[in-house]
């Protein structure tokens, strides 16, 4: 079986196996790690597990809004810009969010 998977894996061009890898990256280190351990962060913070499932469902809806405009700018300008746009402003998010820490409180 392990076999059959390599053999068709290899019969896909270069750009679909760097695609595959780039979306098993992406998953593993957004909706694995990073996930859990924002989760881990709002713990330790002091909020409760009502007030987590809401942001991440908060964080889902966007993703799920957002996801009909983003469809639309890459039939205008391709879908190869549009994805590196998308992981560009994502892992500037994700970068930026713990900082958020820091600005000052109403």
């Amino acid at each position: 079986m392990l076999t059959h998977y390599r053999t068709t894996i290899g019969l896909l061009s270069r750009d679909a196996r760097l695609l595959l890898l780039t979306v098993i990256v992406v998953g593993f280190s957004y909706m694995g790690v990073y996930v859990t351990l924002f989760n881990l962060y709002l713990l330790r913070l002091g909020y409760g597990p009502v007030f987590i499932g809401q942001i991440n469902a908060a964080a889902q809806l966007g993703f799920a809004l957002f996801s009909l405009p983003a469809g639309v700018l890459g039939s205008r300008w391709g879908s190869r810009n549009m994805a590196a746009a998308g992981l560009g402003v994502t892992a500037l998010s994700l970068g930026l969010l713990p900082l958020a820490e820091f600005l000052p409180t109403p």
